[in-house]
């Protein structure tokens, strides 16, 4: 149970640390002179030199397209659609009302209350859902 919560709240932040390894390798990357993608060089690419260096040369411009897919992707997509697991529910109201009821009905720690909690109200406020008994139930923990 813990596992399962700690990997739906932890999501984003498994993603962005992905994210902060891949722009230290383009940094890496970029600290190595790049192949410039022209009609030359994938002219050359293609049709000048032996069978290894033509190799060599499409190997070279097909790491440059990736890095330049890469990087458009990176500009060009927006910050707030990830592929977060909440995003991709079938049935958002049916699991929040489960987790819901289970939440209720749990006489765990704290700590996995209020993880139970978090998904809950996360998947509420991503789906705009509906579920009458959670602000009453949140305030019990608001109340002095």
């Amino acid at each position: 149970m813990i596992a399962a919560l700690s990997f739906l709240l932890d999501y984003e932040k498994i993603e962005n640390d992905e994210d902060i390894d891949d722009s230290s390798s383009e940094d890496e990357s970029s600290a190595k002179p790049q192949v410039l993608l022209n009609k030359e060089s994938i002219y050359k690419a293609h049709h000048k030199g032996t069978v290894a260096s033509k190799k060599k040369k499409k190997a070279k411009l097909q790491r440059v397209m990736r890095s330049l897919k890469r990087k458009q992707r990176m500009s060009f997509g927006d910050k707030n659609t990830t592929s977060s697991p909440l995003n991709h529910l079938k049935d958002a109201q049916g699991f929040a009302k489960k987790l819901f009821s289970r939440l209720q009905n749990c006489n765990k720690r704290f700590e996995v209350r209020m993880m139970m909690l978090k998904v809950i109200t996360r998947t509420v406020g991503l789906h705009r859902l509906i579920l009458l008994n959670l602000y009453p139930f949140l305030q019990k923990y608001v109340q002095v």
